[in-house]
């Protein structure tokens, strides 16, 4: 921020509002502060001149006939930069009658938030629950005896981390396959800690080098902050990092990514350590 001023977390939060809204939306109302933070007319007005005041040469003068502040064309965020996922976040097309940016509908697994809370305690107390669990292989569900540790959300969809008590393993569970809502579990069987959730790998993504050269120095551009250094993910998440980034995720995946590489124009290099945990070596 180019003022030495102090402010608050929940004011800087309503500045980049601002801000990502006329990047985003190419105009900004204090309507818009007002219906989403629960600020008086007031405290927006004050908003948008503290603002104005900090960045003066990212917001036109306001126009009367328009009842709208625009962003200048010398506009430049100096927040939070360009948040590409803000439009989608934040509610954007809803903002505007004539919005800039359309946003293709995700679908959405519908949860039970009794389910919800209750696996939240259990993780919480460290204690086990049994419940009604539907599976590819067993749709109309089957009783399991869950000790769950953690929630992830990957693939679109919330699970959990927990050892199933039936398997002897720690798997991972759909929060919206659960039939019935968790209950406490009186079993007294003791489980082994999940090593294989803190163990990390050394992940290396790289341009897929079955491009054409021009091809590759393209696909090096657009993701050059992601191949530049190795990144750690936890063993556990492997296969939800490679799925839900495009990357080549089992054999047949790979073999495509050879026969028709403009499928998955970055992959990963295939270390031992990465080997042994995408195909349970």
């Amino acid at each position: 921020m180019s003022s030495d001023r102090k402010i608050s977390w929940g004011h800087k939060q309503r500045l980049i509002y601002i801000e990502q809204q006329l990047l985003w939306g190419r105009c900004f109302k204090a309507r818009m502060l007002m219906d989403t933070f629960g600020v008086s007319r007031h405290q927006a007005g004050m908003d948008i001149k503290n603002y104005i005041e900090l960045f003066p040469g990212n917001v036109k003068p306001y126009n009367p006939l328009v009842k709208h502040y625009e962003p200048s064309d010398s506009f430049m965020p100096e927040l939070a930069g360009v948040d590409p996922d803000y439009p989608l976040n934040h509610g954007l097309v809803d903002a505007y009658d004539h919005p800039p940016v359309e946003i293709c509908t995700s679908l959405r697994r519908e949860l039970d938030d009794k389910v919800v809370l209750a696996v939240l305690k259990h993780i919480e107390k460290k204690t086990s629950f049994e419940a009604i669990y539907a599976s590819a292989s067993t749709p109309v569900g089957s009783k399991r005896i869950l000790s769950p540790t953690k929630v992830i959300f990957a693939s679109g969809r919330l699970h959990i981390r927990a050892y199933c008590h039936e398997k002897g393993e720690y798997r991972d569970f759909a929060l919206s396959r659960f039939l019935t809502t968790p209950r406490p579990s009186r079993t007294d069987k003791e489980f082994p800690i999940d090593d294989y959730w803190d163990r990390t790998l050394t992940v290396k993504v790289i341009v897929n080098p079955n491009l054409s050269e021009d091809a590759q120095a393209l696909i090096r551009r657009e993701f050059s902050s992601v191949i530049s250094e190795p990144l750690r993910i936890r063993a556990s998440l492997l296969h939800y990092f490679l799925q839900e980034n495009n990357l080549p995720a089992d054999e047949a995946s790979m073999k495509k990514s050879v026969e028709a590489p403009w499928s998955y124009p970055v992959v990963v290099e295939l270390e031992n350590d990465v080997k042994k945990y995408l195909f349970k070596a």
